[in-house]
């Protein structure tokens, strides 16, 4: 889809409807969107143009899908903390995905024996705050940053205005990914 903004230098505000759509679809990821500023970044809404929406609608629906399966297990959802533009890219911030508590002791255990055995058969002293949970990585943080990074790259080339195939502009005075017609017309507004 094509999500048309007239062009307001400065402007890094998505569509008010588009915004909204995204709040009330992805309830538990978005719950933040309405906090004050004093708690998160959300109260600001959706720091970028209507051009990102789709890329965004379509990362929202694959974190909205782990948060289902989160908040099953009883664990606290991803929440979204920061949507914006910086520097011609997509920003996505959350809070991060929880452990699940048996990742925790099955870490504990395989440090334990690695503890008994390996390192002490090398005659190696391991350190006892060392863990080998930075090692193992719960499999729902690896899709989280997956589906983020994928957005990101998907918007480094996609124009933040319509949507259409883009590529990072750097010599408006400051930096945008557009289309070539936004970057045209960009330009000869500033004439």
């Amino acid at each position: 889809m094509k999500y048309e903004l007239s062009f307001i230098q400065g402007e890094t505000k998505m569509n008010e409807k588009l915004e909204n759509f995204l709040c009330k679809e992805y309830t538990i990821l978005y719950k933040q969107r309405n906090l004050p500023m004093n708690q998160t970044c959300m109260c600001w809404g959706f720091e970028c143009q209507n051009g990102w929406y789709d890329i965004i609608n379509e990362l929202s629906y694959e974190l909205e899908e782990i948060n289902k399966t989160l908040v099953a297990k009883g664990l606290p959802p991803i929440e979204a903390e920061q949507v914006k533009e910086k520097f011609g890219g997509l920003r996505y911030y959350t809070n991060g995905v929880p452990y699940i508590g048996i990742k925790e002791k099955i870490a504990q255990k395989f440090n334990s024996i690695l503890r008994k055995t390996f390192f002490s058969k090398l005659g190696q002293k391991i350190p006892y705050n060392w863990k080998i949970c930075n090692i193992l990585t719960f499999n729902n943080e690896l899709k989280v940053y997956k589906f983020i990074n994928k957005a990101e790259e998907k918007a480094s080339v996609t124009c933040e205005i319509c949507g259409s195939t883009g590529k990072t502009r750097w010599d408006l005075g400051w930096v945008q990914t557009l289309c070539i017609e936004h970057y045209l017309e960009i330009l000869d507004k500033k004439k």
